[in-house]
């Protein structure tokens, strides 16, 4: 049928335009400072995931054997939702992830000191944001002004290809939250913490093969 009609879907590729008017200085910003950062400075990528639900599959589906595969039940129960909030440091992979039941500004500002407690002797640290609601919010914004070694480089909307923690997001939403089982948010956000420690135990620095031109 496809080859009646002349068409090969192998072949198509898709694309996404972003219509920033400041892309260029964006892009230039923060990829510039991830390849040339600030003398003893530590550049991290922040990123939250909101409303990480946690459920609870009634009843609980049979494990996987030789010659059948494992099973799950359609139908579920959400104890409750969390967000995690997730900084990445791109020279040495490390990840800082505090969880929170709520993706409000006040939460947002918390996430901010351990960020701050991670690198003591750094005279800066870049932030590069995410163009979601709660980063941009005011009090966010001040509140990484204030203490002066927190500035703010922003990702350029619609290209989160250049935000690594998006990619760090990826294998953790499609397997383990997708097929897990949690009987409470604790159990969610326990999860969470151990795919970070895993991640930070065998760490992957961003190595960038182009230049922010």
């Amino acid at each position: 049928m496809w080859r009646s009609a002349g068409r090969k879907p192998s072949q198509v590729r898709t694309f996404q335009e972003s219509r920033d008017p400041h892309f260029e200085e964006k892009l230039q910003d923060g990829v510039g400072r991830e390849l040339n950062p600030p003398e003893n400075a530590a550049v991290f990528r922040l990123e939250e995931k909101s409303s990480i639900p946690a459920r609870d599959r009634t009843p609980p589906g049979r494990p996987r054997k030789p010659g059948r595969g494992g099973t799950r039940t359609p139908d579920y129960q959400r104890p409750g939702p969390t967000t995690l909030f997730a900084a990445l440091e791109g020279a040495s992979g490390q990840v800082i992830g505090p969880t929170s039941p709520r993706p409000r500004h006040q939460e947002g500002l918390k996430c901010l000191r351990p960020v701050e407690k991670a690198v003591p002797q750094s005279p800066e640290i870049p932030l590069i944001l995410d163009h979601y609601a709660t980063p941009q919010h005011p009090k966010v914004l001040d509140g990484i002004e204030r203490p002066k070694r927190l500035f703010r480089p922003f990702t350029p909307t619609r290209a989160s290809g250049r935000n690594r923690v998006e990619r760090l997001f990826g294998p953790r939403t499609e397997k383990p939250l997708r097929r897990g089982v949690f009987h409470s948010v604790k159990d969610l956000e326990r999860s969470l913490q151990d795919y970070i420690e895993t991640c930070n135990e065998h760490p992957r620095p961003l190595v960038w093969t182009k230049t922010a031109d």
